[in-house]
């Protein structure tokens, strides 16, 4: 299983987006993140229309953050660009199985614990997380544990130009 890469930049366009704070020229973040113009236009509207980002016209036009970072998670953006953070079929709400067994099935069962933890993951991580440096464990913590369940929440947004090659 693999993202999309349009996922990939919608993440980093709210990243961005958060560590500069205010309104940002589009053209700014497509050179900052290395994402074709064209393109982050069309990310730009998906994220506009979930309320993820605002956007502005005009002379000093572009993009600003449409909630607190804090409040984004990952699981907001997969499910978004993807359509579903399903990981399988027989895991989506119909539990659809062509095979009519997915109540008895151990790669069923297999996939269900995945799930949880994906899910714990994408809701455990927030757009303000991301900006933190976070060590290997912290990411464990977050995978077993979900949201709310992981300490060290950030106060403050600290943008890590370097970490995006920005400087």
């Amino acid at each position: 299983m693999q993202l999309k890469l349009t996922t990939d930049y919608a993440i980093r366009t709210l990243m961005y987006l958060a560590g500069e704070g205010g309104i940002v020229p589009i053209a700014e973040i497509a050179e900052g993140m290395d994402i074709p113009e064209k393109y982050l236009n069309r990310i730009g509207l998906m994220l506009r229309d979930e309320g993820l980002i605002t956007t502005h016209r005009g002379q000093y036009g572009g993009y600003s953050i449409g909630r607190p970072p804090e409040k984004i998670q990952l699981y907001d953006v997969v499910s978004l660009v993807e359509g579903t953070v399903a990981l399988n079929r027989c895991l989506e709400e119909d539990g659809y199985c062509g095979r009519g067994a997915t109540r008895c099935c151990t790669v069923y069962r297999c996939y269900s614990v995945m799930q949880r933890k994906w899910e714990n993951f994408l809701r455990g991580v927030t757009i303000a997380s991301l900006l933190e440096e976070m060590s290997e464990e912290e990411i464990e913590k977050r995978i077993d544990c979900g949201p709310g369940q992981v300490r060290g929440e950030p106060h403050d947004l600290i943008f890590n130009r370097k970490a995006f090659g920005v400087i």
